[in-house]
């Protein structure tokens, strides 16, 4: 759950491409396996997992197309396109 909002609004911030979903599933696979590393040097009493890896990366997908749907119906802009409206 926590990864969702993660993809969504990385998928706000990133222009909607086809390479975009490639690079939020990347930075939501990178991410997780940052927490997945501190929890293995850290001793909080917490093991490691490849499931949360492979969770973490999904609920990253889950958000891009839970934005892609929104956006879809609400024709919300991206941030990149509000900005150079703004400039202009």
């Amino acid at each position: 759950m926590l990864f969702v909002p993660f993809g969504f609004f990385l998928s706000f911030i990133n222009s909607s491409n086809k390479k975009s979903v490639f690079k939020i599933m990347l930075m939501g696979l990178f991410l997780s396996l940052f927490i997945e590393v501190v929890q293995y040097v850290v001793p909080m009493g917490r093991s490691i997992d490849v499931d949360d890896l492979i969770l973490n990366t999904a609920g990253s997908y889950l958000g891009y197309e839970i934005w892609k749907i929104i956006n879809k119906f609400f024709n919300m802009f991206t941030l990149k396109e509000t900005k150079l409206k703004h400039q202009q």
